[in-house]
């Protein structure tokens, strides 16, 4: 784990430093933003994109996306993945891309989205940086290689700041949806952030989500027990879950602190985020009924990356700066905790290589 715990630091401390360093004259303040990310970045990128034989599927040992691609560079198939996936997997494979190279370009893609979407929204570069390595969006992207692919058109989506819905939007949905069947849940969280809500729409809903939330549950097990996905994996038990009782509380204190604070922080640019907490809030307060609740978390966590540095700035309230540091704080403890000491988290991703160790495999397919 060293190696992860030395590279987040490594990019907190140049995020932080990075502005009082004299440079040169820039031409525009968007060039001065994204040399402070691309800088920041660095350190994880090494990390990221170097890695080998580390996470589940992803895995070259031991992985199901290795033998899906070594298929398709065979002209066989061994499972049918989302349109788009497939497309650019067979595309790299026939171009005779290897394993890794393909694993590389597919992080790179991420990284980018990732890091143009915090200089884009964030009011803080270096807390945003931290909540996107201690939210569990950088690990989940280590393996999950198909709705990291639709995460980052969601990210992306999040870039654009019209009121209309532009092509380039359009565009980014479809991405989305064609590189995971996941990928239109972040669409439609996407598009109700479009609302503009006001303090009080904020807090009744609020109250609404968790006064109905015994009845809503009990609506949404009935009708995902018909689907043919609730055939294949357990639903989550919000009795029992760690992982979507830390959520709840979480999320539920960061929109608790936006109300106190909605006069300071609520704008253009923050309100698709407020609205993208209240759905994080409703699908976590309601997870019992919910098919593997972790699935769905990273179309959420983007308002968490950006909301609490916001709260954080631009908060006039001592108690609310208190309380979401005290949440914060522990939450991201218990999702490290979740992360990389529960269930395969440790196994796979404690004993870190990278591709220079295994050199002789940067080329294979």
């Amino acid at each position: 784990m060293g190696v992860y715990y030395t590279a987040f630091m490594m990019a907190a401390f140049v995020s932080i430093i990075y502005p009082r360093l004299k440079q040169r004259r820039m031409r525009t303040a968007e060039e001065k933003r994204t040399r402070w990310i691309v800088f920041s970045f660095l350190p994880i990128a090494v990390v990221f994109l170097l890695r080998w034989k580390v996470g589940i599927d992803s895995n070259w040992g031991i992985g199901s996306y290795p033998v899906y691609y070594r298929a398709l560079a065979n002209g066989t198939h061994i499972f049918t993945a989302e349109p788009l996936f497939e497309i650019l997997a067979n595309l790299c494979a026939k171009c005779g891309v290897s394993y890794f190279g393909w694993l590389f370009l597919l992080g790179l893609f991420y990284l980018y989205a990732m890091g143009k979407f915090i200089r884009d929204n964030s009011c803080d570069y270096p807390m945003s940086i931290l909540l996107f390595l201690f939210t569990d969006l950088f690990f989940f992207a280590v393996s999950a290689l198909r709705q990291a692919l639709a995460v980052s058109f969601i990210l992306l989506l999040y870039c654009e700041h019209s009121n209309r819905i532009s092509r380039r939007e359009i565009i980014y949905m479809i991405l989305a949806m064609l590189s995971h069947s996941s990928g239109i849940l972040g669409v439609i969280c996407y598009l109700l952030g479009k609302i503009k809500l006001s303090r009080n729409s904020v807090l009744y809903t609020t109250v609404a989500i968790l006064v109905c939330s015994p009845l809503t549950t009990v609506i949404m097990k009935a009708i995902i027990r018909y689907t043919s996905y609730s055939m294949r994996y357990d639903g989550t038990n919000m009795a029992t879950d760690q992982f979507a009782i830390t959520y709840a509380l979480a999320s539920g204190c960061i929109l608790l602190c936006t109300i106190l604070e909605y006069d300071y922080i609520y704008n253009e640019r923050t309100s698709r985020f407020v609205n993208l907490q209240i759905a994080f809030f409703f699908f976590m307060i309601n997870s019992g009924a919910l098919i593997q609740t972790f699935r769905i978390i990273y179309y959420f966590m983007p308002a968490v990356v950006i909301l609490i540095p916001e709260i954080f700035k631009k908060s006039h309230n001592k108690l609310s700066k208190g309380v979401l540091g005290t949440v914060a704080l522990l939450a991201m403890i218990l999702l490290f905790y979740n992360t990389y000491y529960r269930l395969n988290g440790k196994a796979a991703y404690e004993n870190y290589q990278t591709i220079l160790s295994s050199i002789d495999m940067i080329f294979a397919i």
